[in-house]
């Protein structure tokens, strides 16, 4: 098999599981799931229950309940985004979320100055971003689907949504193609090389690929790709992008998903991610046709 994104032929098995290999590949350093849905399940995977699930992350944050809800992380995390973005275009402009979900970065985009609009896979999270913060979403599925005139946008964001793609690179192309010559992209994925990723795999290794348990809750049908700084800079300039700054941030808390000893395990560990600057978290911005050497790490 050839890779997704460098179309190397050194794709080796990383893990087997019950429902899927996932692999890699030892020139871009690209992971992925062996099986890639099509856009008709995935589609019928973000449904209502995908959302209503994942209760504290989505409805129970200051922004979605204004009167009950909490400064959650992804909250800090929108607000963190939206002062760097702000660092980097000084006059705001059309901003387009892609993957968008309910609308809650959007809706504080918005708040902060930005015209927004926003795209969404899911018919019922692009409804519930109409409705309850009044964006303009598009529930299209393919960004290309929605057909925005080229040099539409000034800033295009990617929260939690390019590890979601079935073909990131086609979607990229796209995103270059209507983004202003000017403009910026932001987005913010799991980061491959992070400790727990390590860790995960250093158990499963020396158990004889028997316990995968970690494995599991790490890689899952909703993540189809997962990118380190190599496979994110590959998949960049592969769509005409590159990139200028660079941030390593520790798992928020709020996306863990397990027992309260599982959180608290996790929490421990991002003091340590940050030591060994292994954090969970790639938050990058790029620019379209910049130079090869301003790239900056933060």
């Amino acid at each position: 098999m050839l890779c997704h994104l460098c179309s190397s032929n050194t794709v080796y098995k990383k893990f087997s599981l019950k429902q899927f290999d996932v692999l890699q590949c030892k020139n871009c350093n690209l992971a992925f799931l062996s099986q890639i849905p099509s856009e008709t399940f995935l589609k019928n995977l973000y449904s209502s229950d995908y959302y209503q699930g994942r209760e504290e992350y989505y409805f129970n944050n200051l922004i979605t309940n204004p009167e009950r809800g909490k400064i959650t992380g992804n909250i800090e995390s929108f607000s963190a985004g939206l002062k760097k973005l702000n660092s980097f275009k000084r006059e705001k402009g059309r901003l387009l979320d892609v993957g968008c979900g309910l609308g809650i970065f959007l809706s504080m985009a918005k708040m902060d100055g930005w015209e927004t609009c926003g795209v969404d896979i899911s018919a019922y999270a692009a409804r519930y971003a109409r409705e309850k913060f009044d964006l303009e979403v598009y529930s299209n599925g393919r960004l290309e689907e929605v057909s925005f005139p080229s040099e539409s946008f000034d800033v295009i964001t990617l929260w939690d949504s390019l590890e979601h793609f079935s073909d990131p690179l086609v979607q990229f192309k796209e995103i270059h193609r209507i983004l202003k010559s000017d403009g910026i992209i932001m987005l913010d994925t799991p980061n491959e090389s992070s400790l727990l990723r390590v860790l995960a795999k250093y158990l499963y290794m020396i158990t004889g690929r028997i316990f995968t348990y970690p494995i599991t809750k790490l890689y899952h049908q909703y993540h189809l790709y997962y990118y380190n700084s190599v496979a994110i800079e590959t998949l960049l300039r592969n769509g005409g992008f590159k990139i200028v700054s660079t941030e390593r941030k520790t798992i928020p808390i709020i996306k863990a998903r397990g027992s309260f000893f599982e959180k608290g395990l996790v929490k421990c560990l991002s003091y340590l991610e940050r030591f060994l600057g292994m954090e969970y978290e790639l938050l990058v911005v790029a620019k379209k046709g910049a130079n090869s050497n301003d790239k900056k790490v933060e």
